[in-house]
């Protein structure tokens, strides 16, 4: 990896030049999140940490950093965001008919007559 261009590494070129941009007007960048090909080609969500390398006159020479595999934990986070969108569904339905339960029923009730009430209450124009 340390002879490849980084902008190989790169699945979508938008996040290239996402990473230049960022890089180019802070000097560095800290938990950048990119997916870069693996060798082999299989994809991986990363986080990179990484710092302009330059010569002595100023021109940039190349990028140096940290790149870290968080592919697992992103899994993780749609495997919750799946479960949580699961049992609040499981919680507001009925298993059998698949209708809403009497607890999302009133909870709705409770949400439009607090809606109504704060929209609807006009005091007449002559008092």
């Amino acid at each position: 990896m340390m002879m490849m261009k980084f902008q190989d590494l790169y699945v979508d070129p938008a996040d290239v030049a996402k990473f230049q941009h960022e890089i180019e007007k802070k000097g560095s960048v800290r938990d950048h999140e990119a997916k870069l090909l693996k060798k082999g080609g299989k994809v991986m969500q990363c986080l990179l940490i990484a710092t302009q390398k330059r010569a002595e006159d100023g021109t940039i020479t190349g990028y140096q950093g940290i790149v870290r595999d968080i592919t697992a934990q992103k899994a993780m986070e749609e495997a919750l965001r799946e479960s949580e969108k699961r049992y609040k569904e499981l919680s507001i339905t009925d298993d059998l008919t698949g209708l809403f339960n009497q607890r999302h029923f009133y909870n709705q009730l409770r949400a439009e007559i607090d809606r109504i009430s704060v929209t609807s209450i006009r005091w007449p124009s002559c008092c």
